[in-house]
């Protein structure tokens, strides 16, 4: 039976994603809290639906930006595919983001119409890499300061979508303000922001997770400012501060297509650990 989720559908929906973890993975590789803070930045579970047949068996929602998020039991012998994906569409999606390693879901997907259109990667590193116990070089005539919440939000967020044309690569959104701080500002992340003439022009921003993984999760710089090495300054700044804190593993999530960041990550030790597929209809 389809029916909208509920909050106290939480702690399933969770054991259903860690199954899928497990599954894809050998492992769960989220803690509770992390998959939960995914689910509240998505909509929230009592956005979505779940299939109850006495248990909950499936979970779908729609976000803000059109994706459809469909999570299942792995070792169902019959999933709902018709129903949840019937579900997504219905409710604006227009791409879902699946793992490679679930081949049955997507042969279905793509029978169902959806087509791969780009992938998305997660790439890592240890903390012993050689060249995060070198110093940041910095372009002359800038300035580096920690990322002040509140005041600083309305010039970073300009920087990151106007200066930076942030959303002009393919599968980043253009968010609002309200969207990106919720997405970008928890209390829990720790950001920098680099200045040159008292204006915004670099960014970055990230925190140590519950499993031990220093995540960057939004680097930006001015399209005048680049080519002169400060998004490579800004991530091994922001990867040292990681690691004082604590983190185990560092690593970021990014667009395959981005050819030009991908360069800057690999060159500072970063290998490609997972891809996921967008598909979209």
């Amino acid at each position: 039976m389809l029916r909208p989720a509920t909050p106290a559908d939480t702690d399933a929906v969770v054991a259903l994603a860690h199954a899928e973890e497990v599954a894809w993975f050998g492992v769960a590789e989220s803690s509770h809290e992390e998959i939960a803070h995914y689910l509240r930045f998505s909509g929230g579970v009592e956005s979505g639906v779940v299939v109850d047949d006495g248990r909950v068996r499936a979970f779908a929602l729609v976000t803000s930006t059109a994706e459809g998020v469909v999570i299942l039991d792995p070792a169902d012998p019959a999933p709902p595919l018709t129903a949840v994906y019937a579900w997504v569409r219905e409710n604006g999606a227009r791409h879902l983001e699946v793992q490679p390693r679930d081949a049955d879901r997507i042969a279905w997907l793509v029978a169902d119409g959806w087509t791969h259109t780009r992938s998305v990667f997660d790439l890592t590193m240890p903390t012993d890499a050689p060249l995060l116990g070198t110093e940041p070089v910095w372009p002359a005539g800038v300035a580096l300061r920690p990322y002040d919440r509140g005041p600083d939000d309305a010039a970073v967020h300009h920087l990151i979508y106007v200066e930076a044309d942030y959303a002009s690569v393919p599968g980043h959104h253009d968010r609002p303000l309200e969207m990106w701080q919720q997405m970008h500002t928890a209390e829990n992340t720790r950001g920098w922001v680099v200045h040159r003439d008292g204006r915004p022009v670099g960014w970055i921003v990230g925190r140590v997770q519950d499993d031990g993984y220093g995540w960057v999760h939004q680097l930006a710089v001015a399209t005048s400012e680049r080519g002169a090495g400060l998004g490579r300054a800004l991530l091994l700044h922001s990867f040292a501060g990681l690691v004082a804190e604590g983190a185990e593993h560092l690593g970021l999530t990014v667009q395959a297509s981005n050819d030009r960041a991908i360069g800057l990550y690999r060159s500072v030790g970063l290998t490609v650990q997972k891809e996921w597929l967008v598909l979209t209809r």
